[in-house]
């Protein structure tokens, strides 16, 4: 599943309606506001996936692993679930970046390998060199 929130949950709509043309199952849940922020009803419905990216257009300074404002809110959502996925973040249109199709297809690529085995890493900066 990809968690969106605002106007890039209707990039990430019309790129997983291509991967679907492409046979790509992917589920998206759009987060519509922050407080008071939805945790019981994340938790129920993101527990239920294999694994769980997180769309982040911020960068919330001091955090761990350097994500995003929904990526920490998420994991702490998903903290005391029996069924906890794995949980990627990908930080997105920074600097005024688009995202196109092609992003959200390597978006969805890791956290498919997310299912398999072990990320190589929680947090992806998405749209920058290095």
């Amino acid at each position: 599943a990809l968690v969106t929130v605002g106007g890039i949950t209707m990039a990430a709509r019309g790129a997983v309606r291509e991967l679907a043309k492409e046979g790509k199952r992917v589920s998206i849940v759009k987060i519509r506001r922050i407080r008071p922020f939805p945790y019981e009803e994340l938790a129920n419905t993101l527990s239920e996936f294999s694994a769980v990216g997180v769309i982040d257009v911020n960068f919330s300074l001091g955090s761990p692993f350097h994500g995003g404002i929904y990526y920490q809110e998420i994991c702490s959502s998903l903290y005391d679930t029996e069924n906890r996925p794995p949980i990627l973040d990908f930080l997105c249109m920074l600097g005024g970046r688009e995202m196109v199709t092609e992003d959200f297809r390597r978006i969805v690529e890791k956290v498919e390998e997310a299912t398999k085995k072990r990320a190589e890493k929680k947090v992806y900066w998405v749209g920058l060199r290095g």
